[in-house]
């Protein structure tokens, strides 16, 4: 294990993303003691990381970035969507229940850890969609967030920094943060949770319910959704308790200074503790294509097919757009519709892929993976991503030439071993072990009141 210290690593987000992050910093600890503010300005850092293609110099958008009257059109609207969002039955549906415990799990990626641990605990139910946000709570909650927001674009605007580009949204942002904050609330008095367990520290709805669920006196647990990022700007532990997944990740934590008595390795139970299965000579190279701008996805498609062929199979991330996606790809090429682990587990003698966890999961199986990069100088995201575990390349010669080591490398046991080796030390246990091991951490924390976060990067406390 290398001894570098990752966490000096800051993410690829440019000058003008470097400046809006900075000016987030000083307005979560001038606003230190504001729930909300704790809870939705991960968020946005989030959003402008999503957006880095847009974050290169290019003409003000500052002009567009007008506060919201509380009385205007816009603010209506804003209150309208939220309402009706509110009104769908079993608002929010990501939360789930299970022996005492609330669960929040956004999407698929954050179930399949979750529901493991849940089968552990107790029977799996979703909270009664009779709990409800009041009106007048739905008013309050967002004159509260509009405030927020129009104090943090007044800031922008007299320091002249970017802010993501689409007004709605960044006030949408506040919005639906400060409703996850009172339909939080509403769950508490309702439910009476021993604990609560998230599985993504910069994600608002998750930051809500760890920020409610302090208020209440409720201790908190964070399990992670992917492998560990770079940046401590997205993978703080703002939680009471964690459970990581390998050895390599508490040393990560333990590097930035983390409480690490409040923090322990369980494994990841959303893949099987299997061995690594045979390659399939049959199956053609996987790629596992990014969610980012067009931009990003139109370069890797241009990459890959300049580099492989025709021969192809995509495995989308769970939230692509598929249409949008079948639409970039050479018609040759296949779409996986099932889970990308499942066609790993079936032995392709490659996967190429941009900024992804998969690649922990296909180094597991000893499969050989590439990280494509561009820029050829861009940061990688994961620390688990690096040579000369993975290889990294910019081009379609690099590619081609990567692709063909690969396939000699997926012919020798020594060398998938090596792959193997590797990516135990970021992940173990796994399955029903790390299952166990989870909901074993969810009792404990639940034995008595919230210590306090582990390490909150955004609080001006840690």
């Amino acid at each position: 294990m290398e001894e570098t210290p990752l966490y000096d690593r800051a993410a690829d987000l440019g000058p003008r993303g470097t400046e809006l992050r900075h000016l987030l910093d000083e307005f979560a600890v001038e606003h230190r003691d504001e729930p909300l503010a704790a809870a939705a300005i991960p968020a946005i850092i989030t959003l402008a990381r999503w957006l880095r293609e847009e974050l290169k110099p290019a003409p003000s958008r500052l002009e567009t970035l007008q506060p919201v009257l509380p009385n205007g059109p816009l603010c209506e609207y804003l209150r309208t969507v939220a309402r009706r969002r509110l009104e769908e039955p079993g608002y929010p549906g990501e939360h789930y229940l299970a022996g005492g415990v609330l669960f929040q799990a956004d999407g698929p990626n954050h179930f399949r850890p979750a529901e493991p641990i849940m089968r552990q605990l107790g029977e799996q139910m979703k909270p009664p969609a009779e709990i409800r946000v009041s009106r007048r709570q739905q008013y309050s909650s967002t004159m509260r967030a509009i405030r927020l927001a129009s104090r943090l674009i007044h800031a922008a605007r007299k320091r002249g920094i970017w802010l993501p580009p689409n007004l709605p949204n960044l006030y949408a942002i506040f919005i639906s943060t400060a409703y996850a904050l009172a339909y939080d609330a509403a769950l508490f008095n309702a439910l009476s949770p021993k604990a609560v367990v998230v599985l993504a520290t910069p994600n608002a709805g998750p930051r809500a319910l760890v920020t409610a669920a302090r208020s209440a006196g409720i201790p908190s647990v964070y399990f992670p959704h992917a492998p560990v990022l770079m940046d401590k700007t997205f993978n703080d532990l703002p939680t009471d308790f964690a459970g990581l997944r390998g050895p390599a990740e508490f040393h990560y934590y333990k590097e930035v200074g983390a409480s690490c008595d409040r923090i322990e390795v369980v494994g990841d139970p959303s893949i099987d503790s299997e061995e690594m299965p045979d390659h399939d000579p049959s199956l053609p190279p996987v790629l596992a294509p990014p969610i980012e701008a067009d931009a990003v996805m139109r370069k890797v498609v241009e990459t890959v097919e300049a580099g492989v062929g025709d021969s192809l199979l995509v495995c989308p991330h769970p939230e692509a757009d598929l249409k949008k996606l079948q639409a970039l790809i050479p018609s040759g090429w296949t779409i996986w519709s099932d889970r990308t682990y499942a066609l790993l587990r079936r032995g392709p003698p490659v996967i190429m892929q941009f900024t992804s966890g998969v690649a922990l999961e296909a180094l597991m199986l000893g499969i050989p993976t590439i990280e494509l990069r561009f820029p050829a100088d861009r940061i990688i995201t994961y620390p688990q991503i690096r040579e000369p575990h993975v290889r990294i390349v910019s081009t379609p010669a690099e590619l081609r030439a990567a692709i063909k080591q690969s396939y000699r490398d997926v012919k020798k046991p020594s060398a998938r071993r090596q792959l193997r080796d590797w990516a135990l030390r970021w992940s173990s246990p796994h399955g029903q072990e790390a299952a166990r091991q989870g909901a074993a951490l969810v009792l404990r924390a639940a034995e008595g009141p919230p210590p306090g976060a582990i390490w909150d990067a955004w609080s001006g406390r840690a």
